[in-house]
C-alpha cells in the first residue's frame, strides 16, 4: 500500500510518442474531474471558432505551411503553398495530355493511327468534343491529387512527385513520336 501511494503522488510518468499509456497515472482524464479553477474568465468577445473557412484571411489566397512542422523521418503532411517547380510539372502534364488529345485526333483523321485504349476509343466513335472534355477533366484531377499528394511514397518506394516527373518524360516521348508521325505523313 504504501508504495501504491507513494506512485499516485508523483508527477505522470513521460510518454513517448511511439507508445500509449497503460496506466491510469499516465492519462489525467481517467483520474477524475479536474479542480476548478479560482481564476476568473479573462476572454472577452465573440467566439473566435464561429468562422470555419478561413479564420485568419492573410492566409486564404497565399497559403501557411510551406513544409511539414516536424524534420526528419517520412511526414506526409500537406502543405498550402507548393514549390514552383512541382507546379510547373503539373502543368507540363497538363499539357502535354492537351497536345496528345490534338496529335492523336490529327493521326486519327488521317488514318494512320489508332487509340488503344478503348474507353478513349469508344468516346472519340462518340463524339471528340466529349473525348477531350474528358480526358482534360481527368487528367487535371489526377494532376491536382498528385500535386496534393507529392511528398507521399507510392508502395513505400518512390514518391508521388518522381513518378509525377517520370510521366511528363513519357510524356514527351509519346508527343515526339506523334510528332514524329505527323512529320512523315506530310512529307
Amino acid at each position: 500500500a504504501p508504495l501504491r501511494a507513494k506512485r499516485t503522488a508523483m508527477a505522470a510518468p513521460p510518454v513517448r510518442a511511439a507508445t500509449r499509456p497503460r496506466t491510469t497515472e499516465a492519462m489525467p482524464a481517467l483520474r477524475g474531474p479536474e479542480p476548478k479553477s479560482t481564476r476568473s474568465e479573462r476572454r472577452t468577445g465573440a467566439d473566435r471558432r464561429t468562422h470555419v473557412l478561413f479564420t485568419d484571411w492573410r492566409w486564404a489566397w497565399r497559403g501557411r505551411r510551406v513544409a511539414a512542422r516536424r524534420t526528419g523521418g517520412d511526414d506526409d503532411t500537406g502543405t498550402d503553398r507548393y514549390p514552383i517547380s512541382l507546379v510547373a510539372v503539373g502543368l507540363a502534364l497538363f499539357l502535354f495530355s492537351a497536345a496528345d488529345a490534338f496529335f492523336t485526333l490529327q493521326l486519327l483523321a488521317a488514318g494512320v493511327a489508332r487509340e488503344v485504349n478503348p474507353l478513349m476509343r469508344w468516346l472519340i466513335e462518340h463524339d471528340t468534343q466529349v473525348f477531350v472534355n474528358i480526358k482534360l477533366t481527368i487528367t487535371a484531377a489526377g494532376v491536382v491529387f498528385m500535386v496534393v499528394c507529392a511528398d507521399t511514397r507510392v508502395l513505400r518506394l518512390v514518391r508521388v512527385r518522381r513518378v509525377m516527373q517520370a510521366l511528363c518524360a513519357m510524356y514527351a516521348l509519346l508527343i515526339a513520336y506523334e510528332i514524329s508521325g505527323l512529320i512523315a505523313l506530310f512529307s
